[in-house]
C-alpha cells in the first residue's frame, strides 16, 4: 500500500497493481484542477462534472501503463486535454476546433489564441531541438506541402529515408510537446487565475 512519505512513482506503481487507495489519492491531488480546466472550456457545470468523471475513470482503465510514465503531469494533462477536445466536438459536431478564436466579444478568445501561441511557440522549439536532417524534412513536408519524392530528391537521399527522418522528427516533436504540455495548461490557468 502506498504510504505518505513515497514519491508519486510508488504511487503510480500502486496504481497499476490496483490499489484503489491510491487512486482515491491521485483523484482528490488532481479533480479540481481537471474540473476547473473541464469548466472552463465547455462552460457547463454538469458537462465539466462529466468529463472529470470521464478522464479519471479512462486512467483507471489503462492504470497498468502508470508504472511506465515519467512525467505524469504532462502524462495525465495530455489524456485530459484531448478527452475534452474530443468530447466537446461530439456534443457540437458543427464546430470546428478553435473557430470562435476570432470573436473579439466571445471571452474565451484571448484563452485560445494564448493557447495557440503557446503550442505553436512550443512546437517550434521542439523542432529547433531536432537534428539538421530531421528539422528539414519536417520543413519541407509540414510546412512547405512537399511530398516524400519530392523532398528526397530536393535532399538528394532516398524516400525511405525521409521516411526514416520525418518518422524520428514527428516522434520528438510529440515527445518534447508532451514532456512540455504543462506550459499549455499553464497558460490558460494563470490568465483566469484557476491554480
Amino acid at each position: 500500500m502506498y504510504r505518505e512519505d513515497d514519491n508519486e512513482r510508488g504511487m503510480l506503481a500502486a496504481i497499476s497493481i490496483g490499489d484503489e487507495n491510491s487512486f482515491e489519492r491521485l483523484y482528490f491531488q488532481y479533480k479540481d484542477k481537471i474540473y476547473a480546466i473541464s469548466l472552463r472550456l465547455s462552460m457547463s457545470e454538469s458537462i465539466a462534472e462529466d468529463l472529470v468523471q470521464e478522464i479519471f475513470l479512462k486512467l483507471w482503465i489503462n492504470r497498468e501503463k502508470l508504472a511506465q510514465v515519467e512525467h505524469f503531469r504532462a502524462y495525465f494533462y495530455t489524456i485530459a486535454r484531448n478527452h475534452i477536445i474530443r468530447s466537446l466536438k461530439k456534443l457540437d459536431r458543427n464546430i470546428k476546433p478553435l473557430s470562435f478564436v476570432d470573436d473579439p466579444a466571445d471571452p474565451s478568445a484571448a484563452d485560445f489564441r494564448l493557447i495557440e501561441k503557446v503550442y505553436q511557440k512550443l512546437v517550434r522549439n521542439a523542432i529547433n531541438c531536432l537534428s539538421p536532417q530531421q528539422a528539414m524534412v519536417y520543413s519541407l513536408s509540414r510546412e512547405s506541402g512537399l511530398k516524400r519524392n519530392e523532398i528526397a530528391v530536393q535532399m538528394g537521399i532516398s524516400p525511405d529515408t525521409v521516411k526514416t527522418h520525418l518518422s524520428q522528427a514527428i516522434k520528438n516533436i510529440r515527445a518534447f510537446c508532451q514532456s512540455h504540455s504543462d506550459l499549455l495548461l499553464f497558460g490558460l490557468l494563470f490568465r483566469s487565475n484557476i491554480w
